[in-house]
């Protein structure tokens, strides 16, 4: 298991060489399977959203929203040092804090994006 995720509901999401699993009970089942539906070869973080969706960071791949069993893909754009967030957080405004290789990027509730170290 390369992450893990606890959520305000008491569950618990899980990244590992099979893809993405979901605890259910006292078992985990998997929801996406890895090179299946996910982009990728790795999750680099994970974070629950206000709305209870997932976010996800793949190497090289961008960003992704799990939204009621969705996945929707958003690209990081050409800012970002190979397309990579190794970390991110939201923000009480609703604005994405990410942590590429170098540097310190926000993507704002409107869509903008600056680099601001």
């Amino acid at each position: 298991i390369g992450r893990l995720l606890p959520t305000r509901d008491g569950g618990l999401w899980a990244w590992g060489e099979g893809g993405l699993y979901r605890r259910d009970g006292d078992r985990f089942v998997r929801l996406f399977e890895r090179g299946k539906g996910f982009p990728g070869s790795q999750v680099t973080d994970m974070m629950e959203g206000p709305d209870g969706a997932l976010w996800l960071s793949f190497a090289g791949a961008g960003l992704g929203r799990l939204i009621d069993g969705e996945l929707i893909l958003d690209k990081v754009g050409p800012d970002i040092p190979g397309n990579t967030v190794t970390g991110m957080a939201l923000d009480g405004r609703g604005d994405l804090w990410m942590t590429p290789s170098g540097g310190l990027f926000i993507r704002r509730a409107d869509g903008t994006m600056e680099q601001v170290a």
